[in-house]
């Protein structure tokens, strides 16, 4: 917990101790009645941010998924104490006074799965004397999966080999790929498909069985490296590499 006392604190205290020094000078009672009122004031303004800060529970619901870079709603409850809830992951901040349950719309900063985040809650009430801080660590109703945004990369992606000029994926002709047997001629097989060594050295027209095509197949290797930043913006290229592969017929 930190205790950050505001200007208002030294300059009660300063009355305080002024009116405390007329008193004695002059004997008046009222100065003493009124010292006593400063004091108390000044006693309640500090106790009390203290309390709130030690008694405040907090509950945060948040969405099953997200994306970097958009936002998201995150449900805060306070079950008691008038605070205001800041989420330094999300740079978001919201001021409730409970028991009452509010929303905030936070942007993940980096990808990954979140099953609790560090929410600092702040108290100065009632007279804003003292401003109480504290560090809480809020286990989410369920995990927050942050995925990342898909970069778009352009045309140096590793992907121009298997595109056409249009953007679409370059399929073999139907009569060309690896030869699973011999068989016979029949009246109605083209042509192209006659093996013309195995014929010569047969005698009969023989005619290539084609094994059935394989589709393509598009393999990403992402190796994350540096910092969540750093993560976040290669596991994004990846992921855009992918969707154009998926656009392409891949």
């Amino acid at each position: 917990m930190k205790l950050r006392p505001k200007r208002a604190v030294w300059l009660l205290l300063a009355l305080a101790l002024a009116m405390y020094g007329a008193s004695r000078t002059t004997g008046a009672g009222w100065l003493v009645i009124l010292v006593a009122v400063v004091v108390a004031l000044i006693a309640v303004g500090v106790a009390l941010p203290v309390v709130g800060v030690r008694r405040a529970s907090l509950a945060v619901a948040a969405p099953r998924d997200a994306t970097t870079g958009r936002p998201c709603t995150l449900t805060i409850e306070s079950e008691r104490g008038a605070i205001v809830a800041d989420i330094p992951l999300f740079d978001s901040r919201t001021g409730l006074v409970g028991p009452v349950c509010g929303t905030v719309s936070g942007v993940p900063p980096y990808r990954g799965v979140f099953e609790r985040l560090q929410v600092t809650i702040v108290c100065s009430a009632p007279f804003g004397l003292l401003e109480a801080t504290r560090d809480l660590v809020v286990q989410l109703a369920n995990p927050l999966s942050v995925a990342p945004q898909a970069l778009v990369l352009g045309h140096r992606d590793g992907l121009d080999d298997a595109l056409d000029q249009d953007g679409n994926i370059v399929r073999g002709r139907a009569d060309e790929g690896t030869v699973a047997a011999l068989t016979e001629y029949h009246p109605g097989d083209p042509l192209r498909r006659v093996h013309w060594a195995a014929t010569a050295k047969h005698g009969d027209l023989l005619v290539k069985q084609l094994e059935p095509p394989v589709s393509q197949r598009l393999v990403v290797v992402a190796e994350l490296s540096g910092g969540p930043y750093e993560q976040d913006d290669i596991a994004g290229r990846a992921l855009g590499l992918v969707v154009r592969g998926l656009r392409a017929g891949i």
